[in-house]
């Protein structure tokens, strides 16, 4: 039994699809409930089991009542994809600001929903975890955060705060059968859609990684998930796995 935060498009849409065609039950955790709903019926109609429950993994409540909502029906949580990261006023349109400048808004907001929201997630689920002995929670970096990417500060931040929660978490939460990993992917989802669509010369300034290509969320992105949700990645924990085509290597 899985949730994935931030289902209901791109990154997170693509690993609860993989997950369920691998034979996960799904709950698909966003905030518009829309669109989690057009990701839950699609894994239905291909015979899988999953639904969409509404949440802002921001606001504690939010995420209190989601947790409780899965544990009612299903029992029990297997595996937590803390995948959702709300877009900053920046962020969307892809605006760079340096430190000098950057508002405390955006600061704000990226702490909140990357950092807080993983958080809050991860606590809601120890207890299920913890009682069966077993669980696997799967975060997410990002190679601004590794690398000062300049210009996005909360972004760059909150994912780097995520790595150090992950890695505390698998030391603390391993001896109940816990094990908690990051990735940092550079896969072609909705958010890269929309900025590049918003600032098409900044995106085209990026470059590609020396595969030549951004990956695909559920083939690629799904695929690591899976590995790392799957009893053949229970001897993985407090790890980065960079999941970006080689753009690590490049100065």
């Amino acid at each position: 039994m899985a949730i994935v935060t931030g289902g209901g498009r791109g990154i997170g849409r693509g690993i609860a699809l993989r997950l369920a065609r691998e034979g996960a039950s799904v709950v698909v955790a966003t905030r518009t409930l829309s669109r989690g709903q057009e990701v839950a019926a699609a894994i239905r109609a291909d015979g899988g089991d999953a639904i969409a429950v509404a949440c802002d993994v921001a606001q504690r409540a939010d995420v209190q009542a989601m947790v409780g909502a899965v544990l009612e029906r299903y029992g029990t949580v297997h595996v937590l994809v803390n995948n959702a990261q709300s877009m900053t006023d920046g962020a969307r349109s892809n605006i760079r600001r340096g430190i000098e400048e950057f508002p405390d808004a955006w600061l704000d907001e990226a702490l909140q929903t990357g950092l807080y929201g993983t958080w809050y997630c991860s606590q809601a689920v120890f207890g299920a975890m913890r009682s069966q002995s077993y669980g696997k929670i799967i975060n997410f970096g990002s190679c601004n955060g590794v690398y000062g990417q300049p210009g996005t500060l909360g972004y760059n931040c909150a994912k780097e705060a995520i790595r150090a929660f992950t890695k505390t978490a698998a030391r603390e939460w391993g001896p109940y059968g816990i094990r908690v990993n990051v990735i940092c992917p550079a896969l072609e989802s909705d958010a890269t859609a929309d900025a590049r669509a918003q600032n098409p010369e900044a995106i085209a300034a990026m470059g590609l990684p020396p595969l030549g290509y951004l990956g695909d969320p559920e083939r690629d992105g799904g695929a690591l998930a899976t590995y790392l949700a799957s009893a053949d990645g229970d001897y993985m924990t407090g790890n980065t796995l960079f999941l970006e085509g080689g753009w690590h290597f490049l100065p």
